[in-house]
Formats: structure tokens, C-alpha cells, sequence
């Protein structure tokens, strides 16, 4: 007795996995995990060349021109205190311009940075989705 229910319990497993794999929502499934692997991918690819793009292309002088511009000109500023304003020496304006120049390419840096992770980790994670779930899409719709 023992036996026969070892050899008819395979049988079953088999069965399920048959029904699983034909059936339409494990298809509609694989299809949506599919295609929107494939969208992820693609806007995360298009960030990552646009973020390489701009880092290329744009130099660091332009970047604090037109991005970072207000930092400077804080720094030609007279200084507040209370009710009077006290003017700034040369030294010191050369100073702060020094330091938001290197505040502002350090964040150039990061942001950057940032961004290429971010995108290769996402184009990683959508990349083995669609790596697990394509070859199955094709595998049922070869069956089918």
C-alpha cells in the first residue's frame, strides 16, 4: 500500500505543474513581469547614458555657472547682523567663493553618483526579472 501511494503522489505534482503552466493568468503573469522588466530597463538605461551624458559634456565651470550661481553671489554679499550690515573683505569673498565652488562640485559628484547607482541597481533588478520570467513566457506559449 505504502508503495503505490509513493509512485501516484509524483503523478499528482506533475499534473499541477502542467496545470499551472497552462493555464492563462500564469501566461498574462509571465507577459506583465515580462514587459515591464523590459520598460524599467529601458527608462533605467536611458537615465544612466542622459546622467553619463551630462557629466561628459557639461564641464564644471558651466555646472556652477548655471546650477550653482546663486552660491556665488551669496558670497559677494554683505553680511547681516541684527539690524546693520557689515560689508565683506576681499579675502573673505575670495574665501567663501573657494569654498561654494568645492560645496558645489562635491554635490555635482554625489548627485552624479547617485544616479549611477541607482539606475544600474534598478536595470540589475529588472534585468534578472525578465531573465527569470522570459525564458519561462516562451517556454508556455511554445506549449500552448
Amino acid at each position: 500500500m505504502a508503495l503505490l501511494s509513493k509512485k501516484s503522489a509524483p503523478k499528482k505534482k506533475a499534473a499541477e505543474k502542467t496545470i499551472l503552466n497552462s493555464h492563462w493568468l500564469f501566461t498574462v503573469y509571465l507577459t506583465l513581469v515580462s514587459l515591464v522588466a523590459v520598460i524599467v530597463m529601458s527608462v533605467n538605461l536611458g537615465i544612466l547614458i542622459t546622467s553619463l551624458g551630462k557629466y561628459i559634456i557639461i564641464t564644471d565651470q558651466e555646472y556652477i555657472m548655471s546650477d550653482r550661481v546663486y552660491q556665488i553671489r551669496q558670497c559677494e554679499e554683505p553680511k547681516y547682523a541684527w539690524s546693520e550690515t557689515i560689508k565683506r573683505s576681499q579675502d573673505e569673498i575670495d574665501t567663501c567663493i573657494e569654498k561654494a565652488t568645492e560645496r558645489a562640485l562635491a554635490a555635482r559628484s554625489i548627485n552624479l553618483k547617485e544616479t549611477f547607482i541607482e539606475s544600474l541597481a534598478w536595470f540589475a533588478v529588472f534585468g534578472l526579472l525578465f531573465w527569470f520570467h522570459y525564458p519561462k513566457f516562451l517556454a508556455t506559449r511554445r506549449e500552448k
